[in-house]
């Protein structure tokens, strides 16, 4: 494994923990949020390892992150080839906090992302949650907060990670990959430096995409290549650039009015830019959605299509892509 680094964002989130701790308000259950690639599975380490005395953790939060090795420590995670925790594995899990601790300290439970619990997985958490025996920690790590259960969160302690500055992102990246190179600097993705590395292939397709997306609108080229091409990638890429690319025109048309972009002038001329407010809640919509209950290819058709148009005749409807169309499905 590559050497680890600290991760110096989280230094604020390490001391107000040390705080819970001096005045013995450390709670017994703690939700960690914030967006992909920031650090939150480094963190729920540290915290289980502070919890449980682990020598082997270090002192601060690391990336790479590594589970630690502990009789004490369950880390609950999606078995292979499956989408959802299941309610069988917090069964064990319940009955596994259940027993003494073996070192005599105490008990921690990770489950993550908590985004992957179906229903009942959820509801049979409930039970330990409340009142947990002894000096038991459990953490849940979302990478969003979307549909999380109310019942879940007045239950945990939540920690919201920010994403760190662009220059202290650079600044981390920097230790493992040049960040001189400009697609990099320019990225949506800066803002998740630890994506970064395992993601140089998309960022480096970024500049023909926006590319490509201003010729669907520009030139009227036609869309339904463009979305088998991105139907390739990872899911949470392309809608995460989709939407930064629809920020940053709409950043352009009302905050750069006199040296707008061509594409953001064309949209003014050609459009109510309001739809473009419309067209960035259908992408969210849509890549809220749980994976396997939407047509990825065919959603990117639809959004480019709206795209080409002009955004004209754009709609947006709660029921949006809830089920793939019967010959599909």
């Amino acid at each position: 494994m590559k050497e680890q680094k600290e991760i110096p964002w989280l230094h604020i989130y390490e001391e107000i923990w040390q705080q819970l701790l001096n005045s013995k308000r450390t709670p017994h259950a703690v939700l960690i949020t914030g967006t992909r690639g920031i650090g939150k599975r480094s963190f729920a380490s540290w915290l289980a390892g502070q919890h449980l005395e682990i020598d082997s953790v270090k002192e601060k939060p690391y990336h790479p992150y590594v589970i630690p090795q502990h009789a004490d420590l369950r880390w609950i995670q999606p078995e292979d080839g499956k989408r959802d925790i299941s309610v069988d594995q917090i069964r064990g899990l319940i009955e596994s906090l259940s027993l003494s601790s073996y070192e005599g300290i105490g008990k921690v439970a990770v489950i993550e992302p908590f985004n992957m619990m179906n229903i009942n997985s959820s509801n049979s958490l409930l039970k330990i949650l409340e009142e947990p025996k002894g000096n038991t920690l459990i953490i849940l790590i979302a990478d969003k907060m979307h549909k999380i259960p109310a019942t879940i969160l007045s239950r945990c302690h939540i920690i919201k990670i920010n994403s760190p500055g662009k220059s202290q992102s650079l600044n981390f990246l920097d230790q493992f990959i040049p960040s001189e190179d400009v697609s990099i600097k320019n990225s949506h993705l800066i803002e998740s430096p630890l994506l970064i590395e395992s993601q140089l292939d998309f960022i480096n397709k970024i500049d023909e995409f926006d590319k490509t997306l201003s010729g669907i609108l520009l030139n009227g080229d036609f869309p339904l290549d463009f979305a088998a091409k991105l139907n390739k990638e990872e899911i949470d890429l392309v809608f995460d650039w989709m939407l930064f690319f629809v920020y940053k025109t709409i950043k352009n048309n009302y905050l750069n009015t006199v040296n707008t972009d061509e594409i953001s002038s064309h949209l003014t001329s050609i459009m109510n830019t309001q739809n473009l407010f419309l067209f960035f809640d259908k992408i969210n919509l849509i890549r809220s959605k749980p994976r396997g209950s939407f047509n990825f290819q065919l959603s990117l058709e639809e959004l480019l299509i709206d795209w080409r148009s002009g955004l004209n005749d754009i709609t947006l409807s709660d029921s949006y892509f809830d089920k793939l169309p019967k010959s599909l499905s």
